[in-house]
């Protein structure tokens, strides 16, 4: 959904540029993640608490998107 909304607000010169960032900081982003509870394994709850921070910080972005469109 994120990758179509920057298809329809990028220009059509930027579209690979704009699909292209928004998949590397994806990546980037489980990287990090993958990183940080990979160094905190040894303490489940921090762990845990560092994925449950990204989801509360990442979740008020979802709702700036239009909804999906169902049906063919």
């Amino acid at each position: 959904m994120v990758l179509s909304t920057a298809e329809m607000r990028a220009a059509a010169a930027d579209v690979g540029t704009a699909t292209g960032l928004l998949l590397w900081f994806g990546y980037l982003g489980g990287i990090v993640l993958a990183l940080l509870v990979q160094v905190t394994v040894a303490h489940p709850l921090v762990a845990v608490a560092i994925l449950a921070a990204a989801v509360v910080l990442a979740a008020p972005l979802a709702g700036r998107f239009p909804a999906a469109r169902r049906g063919g």
